[in-house]
């Protein structure tokens, strides 16, 4: 099987190597993937995480929270 990657993705897969014989595919098998969040809760504390503040108050959480629920 072939897998085209862009350059700047191998030099990051490269640069993972834990040994010069590690193959990227070794990298890749170790590598832990997070799960995609599923409720609006999730996506905006992943949005915190990722990009800074959300535009979303704490009490506008819980109610986006609570709405999900019913």
């Amino acid at each position: 099987m072939t897998v085209e990657l862009e350059p700047d993705a191998v030099k990051k897969l490269e640069s993972a190597k834990m040994n010069p014989k590690e193959t990227l595919s070794d990298v890749v098998r170790r590598a832990e993937f997070r799960m995609q969040p599923h409720l609006a809760s999730e996506l905006l504390e992943d949005l915190r995480q990722r990009a800074g503040l959300s535009p979303l108050s704490d009490d506008d959480l819980d109610i986006q929270s609570v709405a999900g629920r019913s």
